[in-house]
């Protein structure tokens, strides 16, 4: 059994904190050092442990134990957390160790924008300064994680009841895969420690940014720069929509009517591509996202997965500088702004043949002086592919390929924490069947 006898909450000073603020954002550790500041700018220093929410419905939560989060508004809480962090509905913070998600669940559907964690500055509360609240979740380490193998077999399932005292039915939905992850670390079998560290700061320092002081013009300008940061999604909407309007036109000169569901994926996948919001990628042995190891050992060793390498995607946002590729599905879609019909793996095929048309379509237009970050909309397109994989029936020539192929260029598919190379790839797992890569193209492509 796992023991963390370190304090969930605990108020401490900025001489205290520095060295945790040091890891949460060496810029910001350097604005806050030039402030010189009494011991009455406290900080509260937070553990949340994997799968807790750390905000939801604009409000945020405390834990009050190792497997559990509650409003800061309940009366599980001390009265003394609230006076410190009711200043806001959320309080400004910063992550100082492992990872959050921020995202967006509904109608079955999670909507991942990021998965954060240290050395990002003010990641908390940044919106809400300005008066406006931001419409998400937030967990403790990653809400969008999804086994490729199947692992919805009743019997094998009924073997983590016995071991680790999981009462949730076998997932039947990729969705619910992430509610079994943190039964299993709810177990006091379970022998990883996990938690997701935030420093918040206190009403002290929200009531002295209220001020006309000119010592805390830096820390002010700071937080400026961190909201346009952080409403850079919306902006990149605001581009899309032009981009959109454009292609419209053509596709209406052409009298084509694509199925609104396609013409939403091309675009949710675009958004992707820019590094607006989330796709996914196979873990490969971090623990960044969560105790992901410990999990697919139990996965491997008490379900029993008949030698498939125990894969998990987690959220993961597409850089143009890094050659990592990232990964969407049809089958588990996480667009807000289309609810598709049932879908079977016939219209999945479809769609898929159906966006390989439209994006051909799209991409092929010039947009002009149309920029995002000063870079010509054109000449980022030209820089991504998208590559098209599917259970191998489905396969169609080179345009969508057999998913057993995935691996072949990403090794991290066959990853396993006992490092054995025994196992092979679950090519037949939902969320690759019907699966979009989308890859930096290389210089000369």
């Amino acid at each position: 059994m796992r023991k963390n006898t370190e304090a969930l909450i605990e108020e401490i000073t900025w001489k205290e904190a520095r060295k945790l603020a040091a890891k949460g954002c060496q810029e910001l550790m350097q604005i806050i050092d030039e402030l010189n500041l009494d011991d009455s700018f406290t900080l509260i220093k937070v553990r949340y442990p994997f799968g807790t929410l750390i905000v939801q419905n604009d409000v945020l939560h405390l834990p009050v134990s190792n497997t559990m989060t509650v409003p800061i508004n309940d009366s599980k809480i001390d009265k003394r957390w609230q006076g410190k962090l009711g200043y806001r509905s959320i309080p400004m913070g910063m992550i100082t160790e492992n990872s959050l998600e921020i995202y967006r669940e509904l109608d079955e559907k999670v909507f991942s924008v990021a998965l954060s964690g240290p050395n990002t500055g003010l990641e908390i509360g940044i919106v809400e300064v300005f008066g406006s609240t931001a419409a998400y979740t937030v967990s403790s380490g990653a809400r969008s994680l999804y086994m490729i193998p199947r692992i919805s077999k009743k019997a094998a399932h009924k073997k983590l009841n016995r071991a680790y005292g999981v009462t949730s039915p076998a997932p039947k939905r990729l969705i619910d895969h992430w509610e079994i992850f943190k039964e299993l670390y709810a177990s006091p079998n379970f022998k990883t420690s996990w938690d997701c560290e935030l420093l918040f700061l206190t009403k002290t320092w929200a009531d002295q940014l209220q001020k006309d002081d000119s010592a805390w013009l830096k820390l002010k300008c700071y937080i400026q720069r961190k909201a346009w940061d952080h409403c850079e999604l919306g902006r990149r909407k605001v581009i899309l929509d032009v981009v959109w309007q454009q292609a419209s036109a053509i596709l209406t000169k052409k009298g084509m009517k694509p199925d609104p569901y396609v013409v939403d994926t091309l675009k949710h996948l675009i958004l992707i591509s820019l590094g607006g919001i989330s796709g996914s990628r196979p873990i490969n042995g971090d623990d960044f996202a969560g105790p992901l190891n410990e999990i697919q050992e139990i996965y491997s060793s008490i379900y029993g997965l008949d030698g498939q390498v125990p894969t998990i995607m987690r959220p993961y946002n597409f850089s143009q500088t890094e050659n990592s590729p990232i990964y969407y599905s049809m089958q588990t879609p996480t667009l807000l702004s289309s609810t598709p019909n049932f879908r079977n793996m016939s219209s999945n095929i479809e769609d898929m043949r159906d966006l390989i048309n439209l994006k051909q379509l799209v991409f092929e237009h010039d947009y002009g002086n149309l920029k995002i970050d000063n870079v010509r909309f054109n000449n980022l397109m030209e820089r991504m592919r998208f590559e098209y994989f599917h259970g191998e029936m489905y396969a169609y020539g080179q345009e969508i390929r057999p998913t057993r192929e995935i691996p072949l260029a990403d090794s991290d598919f066959l990853f396993s924490p006992n490092k054995k190379r025994d196992k092979e790839f679950a090519d037949n797992g939902a969320y690759i069947r019907g699966c979009i890569k989308i890859v930096r193209n290389q210089e000369g492509e």
